[in-house]
């Protein structure tokens, strides 16, 4: 046996001495001084280039061997090769990658993982066991790092079974002899298989690897076994004669973190280039003509080699060169970097295999390298599948991928959490018109290249953009504002994913869908087995029907064939005839076989998977990070469609095969009948269940809150058909209706009338699937004639109601009606009802995965708090980029169940708790953390954010927080007694007995800090007792945040004096500007000596400070209550 090893050459730098400790991998140095003459002197050059480009190949073929430390060549030939190579399918996969011909992509280079696979060998003999196979031991690569291990996959090659039967894997971990015990059972793996057929089966191994890799001492191999039912071994251990390439292997895939930088390339020249610069011509190594057939891949790379002369290096040697190109004599031509090699290639006596994912052509740059900062767009797109679908899920057609696409440079340049603020309208509206003169740039830029397709999009996007946020740009701030961070999110969850063990849920998850995959492609496969079938019965009946037919005419014309013969071509045709049958009878079963394996597929798709996504779209609509993509699903369904369809043009050709020749007991004729009573029912089945509403009926203006509709405003929704089959383009049509299901006028239920265009076609142009989408659709309220003296039992927001979609497919002669409907929706007439609306939808979602139990408020079940104080964080963490913390939520919890309940999150709350009894404040628990919403997304998001506001406090607990904290210390937290949501700072001082004092301020609300900032109220707030001077008491943001280090950043800039409009006025005369500086008066019992101690100085300059506080500035006064 030999060694399959991996050779890469990395990047080095600098000069030629550096160079040639690792030219084999690309390029070798010369070290001529030449000077150059006139053009009739270019052979003298061409003759120099020969020579260095023949001295470049004997210097690769000399330095790769001395590199692998081999004398020389190892003498294998190609079918030596093609027998010891593992003929697994991860190996295959690797081999692939390899570009035979050399032509390796030309792509900057970028960080990549690494798969290693290790051949098995026997263990150390101390480990034998009596009776037991020798197997296995892997020799682990020194490169292998156990936290950088992704993957670690045991592959065991099952030998054929004599009929089908179950295998039972066992792998134990062997230890010496001298631990007591032989051998310890580490994974164990049932399979089923069918008779007469070998396969390669993969076991998880990752912690077992990791262990060796800790603790190398414990490495002692680990033995393998499979059994049958019959107790027969069918596991391959080692390379016995015929089995060769079998044996047991490693499959190892590890990260490498090695950064890599773009390069500037230097020049390029041909072969019949006459240049005598400092140049880079073009070099293929081909190691067939070596001889080198121990090399198993590349089989040819480009090398390229360097040749010519170089500029000087002093200061102003680019005016030289550029006032006189081939007038200055330089230095040797030397790569500045070098770009890696992969190689696979045997050596020795044992089997290792090592291949980087990524592989590169050799280039050779001049000059100096630079490294670009990549934005994070870029960075989002070469994330894996599962996070491209989160980055997905942000964008919709409000704000499509394509600007963040497009403009992405100009997005990620300026501050739209700043832009966001409703504070700062006027730079939204810059900000909006903006982007809309970006999108008027790549238009022309689309012009220029005479991209039709492009420009019309743009166009549609910027019409769309103008029609949503023209007058409030202030939301599409928030929007771009919330996929950024949500962005910013996911890369962060990227990169954790990346360094840590994918949790036991998410491999279950993973493991389904690979399983799934697996199912689907196999019943392809067996479509395509049927497929082929099919096509050698019509070439049987062919023959048979020409031959049967020439015998026919031969039979008429008598005495023109021998009795014989006759006998001996009625014999042949009856031959043909009974494999014609047997023929018909396997593709029959067949197709029977196709038909049982997509059963059960269909039932799983619909019943579970497609269910897990409804109920998922249910968790994101309510603010819940969960992933909603279809495209898993719409290439499952599509996939079996597509078998399902090729089906049915099977069964009609074999009808064909039937009208042409039939007999009695004629397979095809038995089994038509039932094959498309199966096809059709699986089919319909399918078609019907595959209509979802991919994103629910929203208002553009409250995008995270969807399902709440008022009358007269548009609203969007978007629909897509999870079979994406090109023959159903343009065939299916969609209609809207409103209650559909609601047949009679239930007593006080408002009916509704649907506005705007209420008929869609599906199509494919716009999306990525089969899709429809409507977009100016609104509600208007019927008019009840009469009086409407009687109310309904539930009130406006309670009261739920749908939208049906009505879809119709016709194709192929085939009318179908299916349907699919929304989820529950809340119809608001005035913008106050939708805090109440959002809870009823929230309270919905949350307790049942049932899409039309319009009556569910009529007795609305309890929430436990688990599930409710989980969607409470979620409306913060989609407004903002902080959800509720444990502390937090405990305080709500205490509020709503008192302090023992919360401790159970089984605890039930009823709904009129929630959402409909008010407390002693009169007004209810949701109201007041809407109102709390409300602020922070107005006016403290940015604090909110950064964790400077506690919130969720009440007041026996910032007394024990603050308790014990020095003088000065305070925390912002939420009023308790405000509806509307308002913000109060608490703080702690010690009067002369040093004992604390817990004061508190009067709350601001959303008109205060309309007028000033939080953060400079806290900068300018004065507290004054008796005739003292006023000063700030706010020092240090809990815990110990000294204050303008925690909010500076948040102060408001000082702005320019404003120029008089009349120049002529004199500068004293006018208006002198005012502040407003929020300052409690303490009575005097409440103030104690020990709380302003001050200098002589320091009293000078506030008493100066009192006067111009008293002279000129507006004070706000505040109460100041003492806890």
């Amino acid at each position: 046996m030999f060694i399959l090893l991996y050779l890469s050459f990395w990047s080095v730098l600098g000069s030629h001495s550096q160079t040639l400790s690792l030219t084999a991998a690309t390029t070798t140095t010369s070290q001529a001084f030449v000077t150059p003459g006139e053009d009739n002197d270019q052979c003298t050059t061409c003759q120099f280039r020969q020579q260095s480009k023949l001295m470049r190949l004997h210097s690769i073929k000399s330095q790769i061997l001395s590199i692998l430390r081999l004398e020389q060549a190892p003498n294998i030939s190609r079918d030596t090769v093609k027998l010891l190579l593992p003929k697994a399918p991860p190996l295959q996969e690797l081999l692939n990658q390899y570009d035979q011909n050399g032509g390796i992509s030309e792509d900057e280079e970028q960080g990549s993982s690494e798969t290693i696979i290790t051949m098995a060998t026997e263990p150390q003999a101390f480990t034998h066991l009596e009776g037991m196979p020798k197997c296995c031991m892997f020799s682990l690569s020194p490169k292998i790092m156990p936290n950088s291990i992704l993957k670690a996959l045991l592959w065991i090659y099952l030998r054929p079974a004599e009929e089908p039967t179950t295998v039972f894997i066992q792998i134990s971990h062997l230890k010496s002899l001298s631990e007591g015990s032989n051998h310890s059972r580490i994974r164990a793996q049932k399979i089923d298989v069918n008779a007469r057929t070998n396969s390669w089966q993969h076991i998880n191994m990752k912690q077992l690897l990791q262990l060796w890799l800790k603790q190398p001492e414990s490495h002692f191999g680990i033995e393998i076994k499979a059994f049958d039912a019959n107790g027969n071994d069918l596991a391959v251990t080692s390379a016995e004669s015929g089995e060769e390439g079998l044996q047991p292997f490693l499959e190892v895939k590890i990260s490498d973190t090695g950064k890599r930088t773009r390069r500037d390339t230097g020049l390029d020249c041909d072969e019949h280039s006459t240049e005598s610069r400092c140049c880079r011509y073009p070099l293929t190594v081909d190691f067939e003509e070596f001889g080198w057939d121990w090399i198993i891949a590349p089989k040819r790379y480009k090398a390229n080699y360097c040749s010519g002369e170089c500029v000087q290096k002093y200061p102003h040697s680019h005016i030289v060169n550029k006032a006189n190109p081939r007038g200055s004599v330089g230095p040797c031509c030397t790569p500045t970097k070098m770009s890696p090699i992969n190689m696979l290639y045997f050596n020795d006596h044992r089997f290792s295999i090592s291949v980087d994912s990524y592989f590169y052509r050799i280039r050779i740059t001049f000059g100096a390298h630079r490294v670009a900062e990549m934005s994070q767009w870029l960075e989002l797109q070469q994330l894996d599948s599962k996070f491209l679908e989160q980055v997905d899920q942000l964008y919709d057609d409000s704000f499509p991928m394509a600007i963040r696409q497009y403009l992405s440079s100009w997005i990620e340049s300026h501050d739209w959490d700043h832009v966001a603020n409703v504070e700062n309208e006027s730079l939204a509206t810059v900000r909006f018109h903006d982007l809309l003169t970006q999108l008027d740039h790549q238009h022309s830029r689309f012009a220029m290249e005479k991209d039709f397709l492009n420009q019309h999009n743009i166009r549609k996007i910027k019409r769309n953009l103008q029609s949503l946020f023209q007058d409030n740009p202030v939301s599409m701030a928030m929007i771009i504002s919330r996929n950024l961070s949500e962005e910013r999110k996911i890369l962060t969850a990227a990169q954790v994913s990346e360094n840590r063990t994918e949790s036991t849920q998410n491999d279950m998850i993973v493991e389904k869908h690979r399983e799934m995959d697996g199912r689907v492609k196999d019943i392809k496969m067996k479509v395509q087995d049927a497929e082929q079938t099919i096509k050698n019965l019509e070439d049987q009946q062919d023959e048979y029907d020409f031959k049967s037919k020439t015998l026919q005419s031969r039979e008429e014309l008598n005495g023109t064939i021998s009795k014989e013969d006759l006998n001996r071509e009625r014999l042949t045709i009856r031959a043909m005839s009974m494999k014609l049958n047997e023929t018909r009878k396997k593709v029959i079963s067949q197709m029977s076989e196709v038909l049982n394996n997509i059963d059960p597929v269909v039932f799983e798709l619909i019943s579970i998977e497609l269910a897990e996504w409804r109920r998922r779209q249910q968790m994101a609509c309510i603010g819940g990070l969960t992933n909603v993509c279809l495209d898993q699903l719409q290439n499952w369904f599509t996939s079996l469609g597509e078998s399902l369809l090729q089906l049915r043009q099977q069964l009609k050709k074999l009808l064909e095969l039937e009208q042409k020749l039939t007999y009695e007991q004629d397979p095809i004729t038995l089994s038509k009948s039932t094959l498309d009573d199966r096809i059709m029912l699986n089919l319909k089945n399918l078609i019907t269940n595959s209509l979802v509403v991919e994103r629910q009926p929203c208002m553009p203006t409250q995008l995270q809150r969807p399902l709440v509709l008022k009358t007269g405003v548009l609203f969007t929704l978007k629909l897509r058909l999870l079979i994406k089959l090109q023959e159903f383009n343009h065939t299916v049509r969609v209609k809207v209706q409103f209650d559909k299901d609601i047949v009679e006028k239930r007593k006080g239920f408002r009916m509704f009338n649907i506005l705007g265009t209420a008929m869609k076609v599906m199509n494919m142009e716009e999306s990525n699937g089969m899709a429809a989408e409507f977009r100016h659709l609104q509600l208007k309220e019927k008019k009840v004639t009469g009086n409407r003296t009687s109310e309904g039992p539930l009130i406006v927001t309670e009261e739920l109601h749908s939208i049906t979609f009505e879809a119709e497919l016709c194709w192929s002669g085939m009318v179908m009606n299916f349907e699919a409907t929304s989820l529950p929706i809340v119809v608001i007439s005035n913008v106050s009802q939708l805090p109440s609306g959002w809870a009823s939808i929230m309270w919905y979602n949350m307790l049942t995965s049932e899409p039309k139990n319009l009556s569910f408020f009529v007795t609305p079940p309890s929430a436990t708090w688990g599930h409710l104080s989980e969607v409470l964080s979620w409306q913060f963490s989609s407004i903002t980029k902080r959800g509720l913390n444990q502390e937090q939520l405990s305080m709500l919890g205490t509020k709503l169940l008192g302090p023992k309940a919360v401790m159970d999150p089984e605890a039930q709350i009823p709904w009129n708790k929630f959402c409909k009894s008010g407390s002693e404040k009169n007004f209810t628990f949701w109201l007041w953390i809407e109102g709390i919403l409300d602020l922070i997304k107005r006016h403290l998001l940015s604090l909110w954010d950064d964790g400077c506001i506690m919130g969720f406090v009440t007041k026996d607990r910032t007394k024990a927080l603050l308790h014990d904290k020095a003088s000065g210390t305070f925390l912002l937290r939420f009023s308790e007694s405000n509806r509307d949501g308002a913000i109060t700072f608490s703080w702690v001082e010690h009067d002369a007995n040093e004992e604390p004092q817990i004061r508190s301020v009067e709350p601001y609300t959303k008109k205060e800090l309309s007028a000033v900032s939080l953060p400079d109220i806290i900068r300018n707030y004065r507290v004054m007792a008796a005739d003292n001077v006023p000063e700030n008491p706010l020092r240090f943001l809990f815990p110990n945040i000294p204050k303008d280090e925690a909010f500076k950043k948040y102060y408001s800039k000082p702005t320019d004096k404003q120029e008089p409009m009349d120049v002529d006025k004199k500068s004293d005369e006018g208006y002198i500007s005012t502040t407003l500086i929020s300052i409690s008066e303490m009575q005097p019992q409440d103030y104690n000596d020990t709380l302003m101690p001050m200098s002589p100085e320091v009293y000078g300059e506030l008493e100066r400070m009192n006067r111009y506080v008293t002279d000129s500035l507006t004070l706000e006064p505040s109460d100041l209550s003492l806890s």
